[in-house]
């Protein structure tokens, strides 16, 4: 009977030992699962924020000559204003 207990005692031990090694490769397995998740999500909302980024930049590059046509005819109309009055007020 001795013998037939001690039997007993080392399967349960190996099989609980099998079970805490199953599950501590479970857990690793899902942190990694998870961590890669989540690199993948932030890779993923970085290449959206480079693309909003550049097309941000182009769009204000592209406006940029646009605004200068218009600031340069502001200023010249200012200067050929301010020229007439010159001209005028003596």
């Amino acid at each position: 009977m001795h013998t037939m207990e001690l039997r007993h005692h080392e399967v349960t031990l190996d099989l609980e030992f099998r079970h805490v090694d199953l599950l501590h490769k479970l857990r690793d397995s899902h942190m990694a699962k998870q961590h890669q998740t989540e690199k993948e999500n932030q890779d993923t909302y970085t290449a959206q924020a480079l693309r909003d980024l550049k097309h941000k930049h182009a769009t204000a590059t592209k406006q940029l000559p646009k605004n200068l046509k218009v600031r340069l005819l502001d200023v010249s109309q200012c200067s050929v204003s301010v020229f007439l009055v010159a001209l005028l007020l003596p």
